[in-house]
């Protein structure tokens, strides 16, 4: 939406003029579109487990430490953490690399996993934005270099 004012008297800056106008418009237009579903106005959602990327574990954990998140089981003893989060709390789970083997990058950021497959020889390409959901390639399956995996993001 754009807010013109021809011929404003006294200031006429955008936030003094044009701004109180746009908030009013913009407010009664969002008040009209709003669609309430009358479940969610009774029962409040509990807030569950924070959601934590996966990757290096060392990192992982001192995160979560420095955030005072506990997590559940011991901690891994892989290089890379695949983080889970459930109504529980988070578990943190081992994530092996083998070679020839795609990895488990789910839970992860766009950067790290794209690092990971392409230092294992894969292709990516990326769909949205957030942390790996899902991998065109399952964990695990094997694959030959050059082979293209597409991450879906959410």
């Amino acid at each position: 939406m754009i807010v013109t004012v021809n011929k404003p008297q006294g200031a006429y800056y955008g936030g003094a003029v044009a701004g109180p106008v746009f908030r009013e418009v913009a407010e009664k237009v969002y008040a009209v579109y709003q669609k309430f579903d009358e479940k969610e106005l009774e029962e409040p959602e509990v807030a569950g487990a924070p959601d934590v990327k996966s990757g290096v574990t060392r990192d992982v954990v001192r995160v979560m430490n420095s955030l005072d998140l506990d997590y559940k089981g011991k901690k891994p003893k892989t290089y890379l953490t695949r983080t889970v989060s459930g109504e529980e709390g988070i578990s943190l789970k081992e994530n092996r690399i083998t070679e020839e083997r795609v990895p488990d990058v789910r839970g992860m950021g766009a950067s790290d996993a794209v690092f990971l497959l392409e230092s294992s020889g894969l292709r990516v390409r990326v769909s949205g934005i957030g942390k790996v959901k899902r991998q065109s390639l399952l964990p695990g399956y094997k694959f030959k270099k050059g082979q293209t995996i597409t991450l879906i993001m959410g």
